[in-house]
């Protein structure tokens, strides 16, 4: 009996063998594998009747829309929407993707204005993947209005009394020295900066600060680790101070809250990660992020060992020493966060008006309204990014900006030209100073086989406008600067860091179910606005 067992025994074992070897591994793989499958892309084709590029509530879907998935040059799979524009791709792996749509019959793409998506995905579904086509029966359009900062009195102090208890941005000696001896005649960073100009639009948003605050972490970034990354806005919108409500990011903020933001969170998160690309354009003050924290996947990000703000002494000195304070802070490598305020409703339909009407090459004056009073139910304030200068012309010197209002006929780029000659100390009765110019110090941690960047000289591209206002590259011309840095939390931070800290916001941490519900596809719905003194104009 025992030899026979022994004889059965002898021929099951090879059997045994070759089952336990096809059983799926357990441990890592396992989670390799069900990670696989719970990755996809899904999105709506729709027709965009306002040419807002969002998918509004009431605007129809479009059927038989064919949406194409690469990886490389090699499409891998295709899709075609349903009845209400919705598609999905499933069951996909980690990996770097491409989706584009086939335009619908003779309608052009509004968005994505690129006419693709470029994905990375890694532990997350990407949603809101959508494609916006032209709904030409719309001839007229409604008159843009775009957002700005209303803060209250309190708000606005707090914002004034940090500028001036911040440190001082760095001024290099070398760069001091070149402006007084040879100074370059006009000089842009924009050709480090990676950005579509119709995709950088707050929308409703007033987080005009956050994208300008973004935009200058993304300049330092290409200044010290020579990648230009373009960074997502929509990490910091979805989860500052909750994502809700009335101190939410499109209530408005100041680059200390970026500083702080950061200095938190620890890292910075690519724009082509699942869910990071800007998904707010049709959020206002008082309503919820249209994406929940969760959704946004932070595999992989960028690390940060220190981030500060820091400001540029403009006020209280003549005009011409504040000019090459920001020049030199901008030959440095360092992009200039720029907030201004104007004091009531005839002073922003002038904007409004410049912005919407003049070409990139005109010039705008902004201390046009200088000595008002400061009206808070009609005034309010913005942040944009000043990217570079031209001086070559002595009656026509100006600041090249960099707006967050996507673009216009007259303005493929998103930009518009600041008066040079302004006064720096321009202020409003009932608010005080008009124009704040900060910047951010940050560094990172070394990657192996890098040496320190802090305190070594670092070498900086210069490029020049050429006659139409855009950068010209020129890599023969060099300039050489000095940087010094100050570590976050070694005793040198303001002692007013930021108005969050001095309980100026009142943070709503949770996410109500009242004031929002996903549906299947991970679309939020809101259903609840609150009110709030942030209302765009």
């Amino acid at each position: 009996m025992i030899r026979s067992y022994r004889k059965r025994l002898f021929y099951l074992t090879p059997l045994l063998i070759f089952l336990i070897a096809a059983l799926p591994a357990s441990g890592a793989n396992d989670t390799s594998a069900a990670g696989a499958a719970l990755l996809s892309i899904n999105g709506t084709a729709f027709l965009d009747e306002n040419s807002d590029t969002v998918f509004s509530s009431g605007e129809p879907g479009l059927s038989g829309v064919i949406i194409r998935l690469m990886q490389g040059d090699v499409e891998i799979a295709y899709a075609v929407t349903g009845k209400s524009g919705e598609y999905a791709f499933s069951s996909l792996t980690p990996g770097d993707y491409t989706v584009s749509a086939e335009s619908a019959g003779a309608a052009g793409l509004t968005v994505p204005a690129s006419g693709r998506y470029d994905l990375t995905l890694a532990s997350l579904p990407a949603y809101y993947i959508d494609f916006g086509f032209n709904a030409p029966r719309n001839a007229t359009l409604p008159f843009r209005r775009y957002p700005i900062m209303r803060p209250t009195a309190e708000m606005a102090t707090a914002w004034s009394m940090q500028f001036n208890a911040s440190h001082k941005a760095f001024l290099s000696p070398e760069i001091s020295a070149k402006l007084a001896a040879a100074p370059p005649a006009s000089y842009s960073l924009l050709d480090q900066l990676n950005y579509t100009p119709s995709e950088r639009d707050q929308g409703t948003c007033g987080n005009c600060w956050a994208w300008a605050g973004t935009a200058v972490m993304e300049i330092d970034y290409a200044r010290q680790r020579g990648t230009s990354e373009r960074f997502s806005v929509q990490f910091l919108n979805s989860n500052f101070n909750g994502g809700c409500g009335s101190s939410g990011a499109c209530c408005g903020g100041w680059l200390s809250d970026v500083a702080d933001f950061y200095g938190e969170k620890g890292i910075i998160v690519p724009w082509r990660n699942e869910n990071a690309l800007y998904q707010d354009k049709g959020t206002e003050c008082g309503s919820c992020s249209a994406v929940s924290p969760s959704d946004i996947s932070t595999s992989p990000s960028y690390a940060i060992d220190s981030i500060s703000d820091v400001s540029i002494p403009t006020h209280g000195i003549p005009q011409e020493e504040a000019i090459e304070n920001i020049k030199n802070v901008l030959l440095q490598g360092k992009a200039v966060w720029f907030a201004f305020f104007l004091p009531d409703s005839s002073s922003w339909d002038s904007f409004f008006s410049f912005w919407g009407s003049r070409p990139e090459s005109a010039v705008w004056r902004p201390d046009a309204s200088c000595g008002r009073g400061y009206n808070p139910a009609q005034g309010g304030g913005h942040a944009v990014l000043c990217v570079g200068y031209n001086d070559t012309d002595p009656k026509n010197r100006y600041w090249v900006m960099l707006n967050s209002w996507g673009d216009t006929a007259s303005r493929p780029a998103g930009l518009f030209r600041v008066n040079m000659n302004m006064n720096y100390n321009c202020a409003y009765l009932g608010l005080g100073s008009a124009f704040y110019w900060m910047t951010l110090d940050m560094s990172y941690p070394e990657e192996e086989g890098d040496s320190s960047l802090r305190g070594t000289p670092l070498i900086y591209s210069a490029s020049v406008n050429g006659s139409d206002g855009g950068p010209v590259n020129t890599s023969a011309q060099k300039i050489t600067a000095t940087r010094s840095w100050k570590k976050a939390g070694s005793g040198e931070s303001s002692s007013l860091s930021s108005a969050k800290r001095m309980g100026i916001y009142a943070a709503t941490q949770d996410r109500a179910d009242r004031d929002s519900e996903r549906d299947s596809t991970g679309r939020v719905h809101k259903t609840e606005k609150k009110s709030c003194d942030c209302q765009q104009d």
